[in-house]
């Protein structure tokens, strides 16, 4: 079972399984009066990021010389600006509350 580690702004450590993640996260400290708009984004961070680990992977077990490990990796980098995009805006949205 794979563990994952998140790290907040002041440093501290929160440790997560990988098979329960999003629902992890929703219990890991988030305040009762969290709104059902919080849960969405964190889910639907929590799935682009799936997203972005499966097309890597996909990309990755692709052999070198087979035309279409062009277009995987080229599906990889979308999800990975995604990705990006989503936590900048994550980041300037926690900031501003």
């Amino acid at each position: 079972m794979d563990t994952i580690k998140l790290i907040d702004q002041d440093g501290n450590a929160c440790y997560f399984q990988q098979e329960a993640l999003i629902d992890q996260l929703a219990f890991s400290g988030l305040p009762n009066s969290a709104s059902a708009a919080l849960k969405t984004v964190v889910r639907n961070f929590a799935n682009a990021v799936g997203q972005m680990r499966m097309a890597q992977t996909r990309y990755f077990g692709i052999p070198y010389q087979d035309p279409n490990k062009q277009a995987a990796l080229s599906e990889a980098k979308r999800h990975e600006a995604n990705v990006a995009k989503m936590l900048q805006f994550i980041n300037q949205t926690i900031d501003r509350v």
